[in-house]
């Protein structure tokens, strides 16, 4: 793995990241298709109780930086939160989050099965890379 930036050391560190909460976010434009890609996850040997749908709301304050600094704003608007934009994508067409709670070995099966799922805002690398260990 190489050791470039992170969120503990590079431009995406922010203090108000939680690095112990790790998860594998997906968002489906209907219902049938996020609760079709929840058996599939299901199916795979994820258990149910890892898995939520809802659909995708959130306020102004959802889309705007954690770090309203200048400085955060200027981090924000050049190397933007690829989280964010499908965010904010997704509530905008009104998708239905999918959202996986993964064990350690569990997040590259996930994100092929939802790559796998077609949906509507997904990126696997982001995933693969939120949810990979930190560099030791």
């Amino acid at each position: 793995m190489t050791q470039g930036p992170t969120t503990t050391n590079g431009p995406l560190d922010t203090p108000e990241a939680d690095l112990s909460v790790r998860r594998v976010v997906a968002y489906f434009a209907t219902q049938q298709e996020a609760e079709a890609a929840k058996s599939a996850l299901v199916g795979a040997g994820i258990t149910s109780t890892q898995i939520t749908i809802t659909a995708a709301r959130g306020s102004q304050s959802d889309l705007e930086p954690a770090d309203k600094s200048i400085i955060g704003h200027i981090r924000e608007a050049l190397l933007p939160d690829d989280g964010q934009v499908g965010k904010r994508a997704a509530i905008a067409a009104n998708d239905v989050t999918l959202t996986v709670l993964p064990q350690d070995d569990e997040v590259d099966r996930i994100v092929d099965v939802i790559q796998a799922s077609n949906p509507h805002h997904f990126d696997p690398a982001l995933e693969r890379w939120r949810n990979s260990p930190p560099p030791v």
